[in-house]
């Protein structure tokens, strides 16, 4: 279901490889070497989130197989793809040719997002802060999508339940009017 790495044909071999797999850190060597000669910002966002989609498809076959020793490192893995994917998605900020992509990135990370929550239930409690990382990293490129796409910093869903935290009690007119009053996702 996640976007195949393997439609970019840069593997020379092993592209099948699970990271419990001996050969595993050679396919990681030709995804670097794929992403050092991509040179096209839109190429390569694409290609980051294809890697993004690997990663996130990895946590989820070794936490069905209980290899939760692998986890940490893919969780990293995935957290700098996607950083890098949204420092990639903020340089392009304001060319229209990159609409499609702002959809299919955050067609393809919503994917993800639910990977992690499902993953997050499967594995040891010691392991969730884990996943837990991955899952930042996820809506991290969210929020970037969003303010690359102009979307608003806090959709109006959220003002009306603020304001309903803000009528209980639970939230100060001060508290609110910071959330409210941010620029960007980010913020």
């Amino acid at each position: 279901n996640h976007k195949d790495i393997r439609a970019y044909k840069g593997y020379l071999f092993g592209a099948q490889f699970a990271p419990d797999n001996p050969l595993y850190p050679f396919k990681r060597l030709q995804e670097s070497t794929i992403l050092v000669f991509t040179r096209n910002p839109e190429k390569k966002a694409r290609l980051l989130l294809a890697l993004g989609s690997a990663r996130a498809k990895e946590i989820e076959e070794m936490a069905e197989k209980g290899k939760t020793t692998y986890l940490q490192g893919l969780a990293q893995s995935y957290e700098k793809t996607m950083q890098d994917n949204a420092k990639i998605l903020d340089s392009l900020k304001g060319k229209l040719s990159i609409t499609p992509l702002l959809l299919e990135t955050d067609k393809e990370v919503a994917k993800h997002l639910l990977t992690f929550e499902e993953v997050s239930a499967q594995v040891p409690v010691q392991a969730v802060p884990v996943i837990n990382k991955a899952l930042t990293g996820a809506e991290s490129v969210v929020d970037k999508v969003a303010d690359v796409a102009g979307r608003p910093a806090v959709p109006q869903d959220l003002v009306a339940r603020l304001s309903g935290y803000k009528a209980q009690g639970l939230l100060s007119e001060e508290e609110v009017n910071k959330i409210v009053g941010a620029l960007t996702r980010e913020e």
